[in-house]
C-alpha cells in the first residue's frame, strides 16, 4: 500500500531529490512540474517512478544537471536547439 501526500509535496521532493543530485534550481522545477502532471494524470510511468534515473544520470554526470539549450533560428520555419 501506497502512501498519499498531496501534489504540491510531491512537487517539493522531487525538487530537493534533483538538486541534491546537481540539478540546478530551475531546472528542478520544470522537471517536477512536468513529473508531478504526469502523475495527476494517472500516468504513473512518467511521474514520480523517473526521480531515481533522473537524479542518478546526473549524479554520475551522464547528464548535466546545469546544462542550457542554445536556440538559433535558421530560417523562418526553423530552428535548431543545442541542448547543450
Amino acid at each position: 500500500m501506497g502512501v498519499r501526500i498531496s501534489l504540491d509535496d510531491l512537487r517539493g521532493l522531487i525538487v530537493r531529490a534533483l538538486t541534491n543530485s546537481k540539478v540546478a534550481d530551475d531546472i528542478a522545477g520544470v522537471v517536477a512540474d512536468a513529473l508531478v502532471a504526469a502523475e495527476a494524470d494517472g500516468i504513473a510511468s512518467h511521474g514520480a517512478a523517473r526521480v531515481p534515473p533522473y537524479a542518478e544520470q546526473a549524479l554520475c554526470g551522464k547528464v548535466d544537471g546545469y546544462a542550457r539549450p542554445t536556440i538559433e533560428r535558421s530560417a523562418r520555419a526553423v530552428i535548431n536547439v543545442d541542448s547543450n
